[in-house]
């Protein structure tokens, strides 16, 4: 049936066949005829009063197809009744009527038309949300996974989340777009899932449909995949944005020009936090606990190994430099790869500090070191996986716990010697 006056029209080789099934009845072969004659095709005049004629046949047709229960007919009918298209006039009333006929024979346009008759009152029909519902899922038809009406999938999604003409129940809604999503292929819906995985904390998901919706040209889709990956909980914007980017760079194969241009910074920026990730993974950890600044953090980049790099972010921290003092040992480094171990080697425990590593370590029976600092200093443990380190967890809180115990009998001691009857 026609629905469309921008059909494609027969080739000349095809017009004959064309006629001859619009002689039959066809309707939209003599919807062809019309527009044949309309424009005038190669070999063939210009003639409006033949495309009328052929126009006046096929509307005919319908009205008589759908007078005899076409379902795809009553729709087509009623479509041009409640438009006023073809030449048809235009009558409101008898085009709804048509439409609703059509929809309880099952026509899916006819469904669609009239659940939003029904959903906001169009044409004169009473607004019932429950029977719009109801012609949705009628249209989606009964094996869902496999329906491809997008359309009545979304309009689900919204009555559900809003509660209207039906209980309002979010993993519901949330279930109806996310199928939509995926039968229309839908900028717009693709973008509303990507949100809605993205505020339930699903990255991989919300990435995924970002990715698709930026693919079909959205506007805000790209950006968006870029910026929400900087807010994630414990972890810190800059190394967040650095990855971010980098992911977006393999993921939709840009430059940073394009990148650039498409989340709004400049390609400078985008290139300084690219440079985080080149990056040792225990220095990367730093910048993302905020154990390191970005500006302690950038000036490592030029180290020329990860080994270096690490050393580097160590001393950092434990002598707490500046962003400008870490440029000026990265520069140090550079000069003199073995500056800091040499330093080390230069510095030997006292025997106070020795004594107490060998202590903590045959206690916790694994390898102990304290590492002295100039403003403070540090103690690494060693551990082999999470036994070793609910064992050790166990040994300093049982140690603890002696230790306060001990305080506590000294305490009790030294009240009982204030008595005057005893010393200790």
């Amino acid at each position: 049936m026609y629905r469309d006056d921008n059909r494609s029209l027969p080739p000349p080789r095809g017009f004959e066949l064309a006629r001859r099934r619009a002689e039959a009845g066809d309707c939209v072969a003599m919807l062809a005829m019309y527009m044949a004659y309309r424009s005038g095709m190669d070999g063939f005049g210009r003639d409006l009063e033949a495309a009328d004629e052929w126009l006046r046949r096929a509307n005919a047709r319908c009205r008589e197809l759908a007078e005899a229960g076409d379902p795809e007919a009553m729709a087509t009918w009623a479509d041009l009744l409640l438009e006023g298209r073809w030449h048809v006039p235009q009558d409101e009333a008898a085009g709804v009527r048509c439409f609703f006929r059509a929809a309880e024979a099952g026509d899916v346009d006819a469904l669609r038309k009239c659940a939003g008759f029904l959903l906001y009152g169009e044409h004169g029909v009473a607004v019932d949300a429950v029977a719009a519902v109801a012609l949705c899922r009628r249209a989606v038809g009964p094996d869902v996974e496999a329906s491809q009406d997008g359309w009545s999938m979304r309009r689900l999604a919204c009555c559900h989340h809003f509660g209207v003409g039906t209980e309002q129940d979010e993993e519901e809604a949330f279930r109806w777009l996310a199928r939509a999503a995926r039968v229309r292929n839908d900028d717009d819906t693709l973008y509303a899932v990507g949100g809605e995985y993205e505020r339930r904390g699903d990255d991989a998901n919300a990435l995924r449909f970002y990715r698709l919706a930026a693919d079909l040209g959205h506007p805000a889709a790209l950006k968006v995949a870029a910026l929400w990956l900087y807010g994630v909980r414990g972890v810190r914007r800059d190394l967040k944005a650095a990855r971010a980017y980098a992911r977006l760079l393999e993921e939709f194969h840009l430059t940073q020009e394009a990148l650039s241009a498409k989340v709004g910074r400049s390609r400078s920026h985008i290139a300084n936090f690219l440079r985080l990730m080149k990056l040792d993974e225990k220095v990367q950890d730093y910048l993302a606990s905020g154990v390191l600044t970005m500006g302690q953090a950038k000036p490592l980049v030029s180290l020329p190994n990860h080994a270096l790099q690490r050393e580097a972010a160590d001393y950092i921290q434990e002598h707490e430099l500046t962003a400008r003092a870490s440029e000026a040992l990265v520069k140090r480094l550079l000069a003199a790869p073995d500056a800091l171990r040499a330093e080390k080697k230069a510095q030997p425990l006292d025997a106070h500090l020795r004594e107490a590593q060998e202590r903590l370590t045959q206690s916790l029976g694994t390898k102990v070191r304290i590492l002295p600092g100039k403003k403070k200093s540090r103690i690494e443990i060693d551990c082999y996986g999470d036994e070793d380190i609910s064992r050790i967890l166990e040994l300093l809180a049982g140690q603890a716990s002696a230790a306060a115990e001990k305080q506590k009998k000294i305490e009790a001691l030294r009240r009982v010697s204030t008595m005057g009857k005893f010393t200790v």
